[in-house]
């Protein structure tokens, strides 16, 4: 565990505190929790701004925030624990687990108005290093100008006018890992696997594996494996009845330029356990655990060395392109 928490308040900091007061004096955001760790010490640790403005509650350390796509590097060390148990390898197609994901297809071309596509055949299948570098061809549908994502969109039912917040509005109300992953399966890939990277579903998909491969549902392996032995108590898929004050309102800017609260399924589905477990995006936690996650992660499950290095080199592919490129 860190080994203590004392604040070095320094002049050093001086100009990290006024940058990041100034951010929220000037309502580019609602409000920021800093926590900086070095060589066994927690050496800065501030909060600025309000958990909830309207209420004028302000932020602090204890503050819940949703966390998102740092919910994929929990996924992937629980995951590795399976790994390092032997449970499967990196080459393995994700069909010896999940066979929906056997015979996919490529899209090549899409017509909105009539909803009809044209697509080939995938000649390799999705691997488990594929779904974890998000070179799978399997994508979030976040993106209007971008083929792939405006028919993921149609099929999610999300809305295309804008990117990225109207998928994260429905996200939380996607359905069960197990029916989404063979709705997903149904759809094309962007490419071919491995021939590019492309942001996508793909630690969702994982999430799935790991609860076949466990027995364990998605949150109750997490907890059994890494949230309890770390005091990780207030990560979860949701905020818990007795948290529920310390979840931050969620704030963005409005076409007039103006700091406003945002309000649906993106700020208010988080106050109970969703349908979609979400292990690409889905956890809620506070600063000092997640950190506590970061760097004592292997104290609950101690890896095999040469594990960890086949794990890790697994992840540099050179000339590897963003789709579409």
């Amino acid at each position: 565990m860190v080994s203590t928490l004392n604040e070095i308040t320094s002049n050093r900091f001086k100009d990290l505190t006024e940058e990041l007061r100034g951010i929220v004096d000037d309502e580019k955001t609602g409000g920021i929790a800093c926590l900086l760790y070095h060589k066994g010490d927690v050496i800065y640790r501030k909060a600025f701004g309000w958990l909830d403005r309207l209420n004028e509650e302000r932020m602090d350390l204890d503050t819940i925030h949703r966390i998102y796509s740092m919910t994929k590097p929990i996924l992937c060390a629980a995951l590795l624990i399976l790994y390092d148990d032997g449970r499967f390898d990196l080459d393995d197609p994700v069909s010896k687990f999940l066979p929906e994901f056997k015979k996919m297809e490529i899209l090549v071309s899409y017509d909105e108005e009539t909803d009809t596509i044209e697509t080939i055949k995938s000649s390799k299948q999705i691997t488990i290093k594929d779904l974890l570098m998000h070179t799978s061809g399997i994508s979030y549908g976040s993106w209007p100008k971008i083929m792939i994502d405006q028919y993921y969109a149609r099929k999610f039912e999300v809305d295309t006018s804008i990117p990225v917040y109207p998928m994260l509005e429905k996200q939380r109300n996607l359905e069960p890992l197990v029916d989404f992953c063979k709705t997903l399966s149904k759809l094309p890939l962007a490419f071919n696997p491995g021939d590019h990277y492309w942001y996508g579903f793909n630690h969702d998909i994982l999430g799935f594996l790991i609860e076949k491969l466990s027995g364990k549902s998605l949150d109750e392996y997490l907890k059994e494996r890494i949230f309890n032995k770390l005091g990780m108590l207030d990560t979860d898929f949701y905020v818990h009845e007795k948290n529920k004050n310390k979840l931050s309102k969620v704030y963005t800017k409005n076409e007039e330029n103006e700091l406003i609260e945002l309000d649906g399924s993106v700020s208010d589905s988080f106050y109970e356990k969703p349908r979609f477990l979400s292990g690409g995006g889905g956890l809620v936690s506070t600063l000092a655990p997640l950190l506590r996650f970061q760097y004592v992660q292997y104290l609950i499950h101690p890896l095999k060395q040469e594990n960890l290095d086949f794990f890790y080199q697994a992840y540099f592919q050179e000339g590897l392109q963003c789709f579409p490129s």
